[in-house]
């Protein structure tokens, strides 16, 4: 596949993360708002829309993971390859069939592998802080914006479906996320979201016994933020996002269940969740068996 070249006529509607107004296009090196003057390089064909980087750790993480130039599993923060193609199984499954060219936002994209199916017949748009990153995922077919999941450069209802896998455990406020994936949908448009299950019986074992002895994973200042079903769904809830499907995966076995209401097994069994999302406030689920406390630190 020929590598995707950032459009103007393909998404018009590119807005100043910082102040919200219009991003005029003038060259291939540099946009500017014509409201604040902010100005924005393009970098390598890959407009730089960062107004304020949040997360520089996570940001230099993911530049020295993409070095290699490799499409792996691992590179992205998933446990393998067998981890990824399950949660990306499920997700598809969830989104259902999509008209040819939709347009498709992929918020923390990565290198691009998890939507390089949908970019074959669909405009798939990706977004992640890491320009490194962002140079693998055009290579197959994505087009690339480097920006803050949280401060997403489009205006408005341009998307048919947005998905952000694996990246709420980066955000410190998970509304910030969730209410920026709301706003740039179209108002029949799908939110798919997937993150660890902070009561998984298998993580607390790992971080309470296996990790300490063993002293395996990541360094502890690279862990993400272990958040509860309750505290999603009631963000959720807040925003008037509707949860419609509830799927679960259970490391390390590639098994994989939908739900439309959760039991208690489903809450301690769960190793991720992945949940599809609508606009609308009726929500009917309710986040019983809710367990305390919004989110934790993996320790």
């Amino acid at each position: 596949m020929e590598n995707v070249q950032c459009s103007a006529k393909l998404f018009p509607h590119i807005i100043c993360p910082a102040c919200g107004m219009s991003i005029s296009v003038t060259d291939d090196s540099e946009w500017y708002c014509v409201k604040c003057g902010r100005k924005y390089p393009v970098i390598d064909g890959i407009p730089s829309l960062v107004s304020e980087v949040h997360n520089e750790r996570c940001q230099s993480r993911y530049d020295k993971e993409a070095a290699s130039g490799e499409y792996s599993a691992q590179a992205v923060g998933y446990l393998s390859g067998k981890n990824q193609r399950t949660i990306q199984a499920l997700a598809y499954s969830m989104a259902g069939p999509l008209q040819d060219d939709s347009r498709i936002l992929d918020v923390g994209c990565g290198h691009g592998a998890f939507s390089s199916n949908w970019a074959k017949t669909n405009r798939v748009v990706g977004v992640d802080i890491s320009l490194p990153m962002l140079e693998l995922a055009k290579r197959i077919g994505i087009e690339p914006y480097h920006a803050d999941a949280t401060s997403l450069p489009f205006s408005d209802g341009q998307f048919d479906l947005a998905v952000g896998i694996g990246v709420i455990e980066y955000i410190t406020d998970p509304s910030l996320l969730l209410s920026e994936l709301s706003r740039v949908i179209r108002p029949d448009g799908k939110i798919i979201i997937s993150w660890p299950n902070a009561a998984s019986v298998a993580r607390i074992v790992n971080r309470t016994a296996i990790r300490p002895i063993f002293g395996t994973g990541p360094s502890r200042q690279d862990l993400p933020i272990l958040r509860s079903w309750k505290c999603v769904y009631e963000t959720c809830r807040e925003l008037g996002l509707a949860v419609e499907t509830i799927g679960l995966t259970f490391f390390p076995f590639t098994v994989t269940r939908l739900r439309s209401a959760l039991g208690f097994l489903d809450y301690v069994m769960a190793s991720n969740f992945v949940v599809k999302l609508r606009r609308g406030h009726d929500v009917t689920l309710e986040a019983n068996h809710g367990f305390q406390g919004c989110s934790r630190r993996i320790v």
